[in-house]
């Protein structure tokens, strides 16, 4: 599994530049021990192309979905809807006129 691990752990690393939350599976329950990877879920493919897809990967895939669910919904509830982070260059300018 290490280039399936590689290629999810490259892909990261563009999502980090854009912002983006990694929500990785790890192994966080039973069945990641099945499909082996902690990174995300993945398939193998063999010569002939595309394989089908095992139960243990929709399995995995499953749990992943759940897990990124219910860490968007925490998230989401965590700062009410609103950015958890304000425009400092609005807050910047207010607190100056309020000192003047």
């Amino acid at each position: 599994h290490g280039g399936q691990e590689s290629t999810l752990l490259a892909l990261y690393n563009s999502i980090y530049h854009f912002g983006g939350i990694i929500v990785p599976p790890g192994y966080t329950d039973q069945l990641k021990f099945n499909d082996g990877n902690p990174y995300g879920v993945s398939q193998v493919s063999g010569a002939s192309g595309p394989g089908n897809v095992g139960d243990a990967e929709l399995a995995a895939l499953d749990h992943l979905v759940s897990r990124v669910l219910t860490v968007g919904e925490l998230l989401a509830g965590s700062s009410g809807g609103q950015p958890a982070v304000e425009d400092q260059g609005a807050n910047a300018a207010g607190n100056n006129q309020a000192a003047a």
